[in-house]
């Protein structure tokens, strides 16, 4: 691996950390993470990650929403009244 991939590869899971954590505009996380302008920033991440910042942003919200509705449900369930048949 070469070291401008490298170095770009640690940019980019910075940038994940970024996107998931806030809603940070993508131009920011670009200019936070010192890429030239937030379409280079777009182009490398979709280069290493096969997707781009949005895509991985959305995919992943909708993930941590669907896990937290889950975890509502079972909680939920395990706090249930219980019925007791006679």
């Amino acid at each position: 691996q070469s070291p401008k991939r490298l170095h770009d590869s640690l940019k980019v899971e910075k940038a994940k950390e970024l996107l998931c954590v806030n809603e940070m505009p993508i131009k920011e996380v670009a200019d936070c993470l010192g890429f030239a302008d937030q379409y280079h920033f777009i182009r490398r991440f979709s280069q290493l990650e096969g997707l781009s910042p949005a895509r991985f942003r959305d995919t992943k919200m909708a993930r941590a929403r669907s896990e937290s509705h889950f975890a509502e449900a079972s909680f939920e369930s395990l706090h249930a009244p219980c019925e007791i048949s006679r």
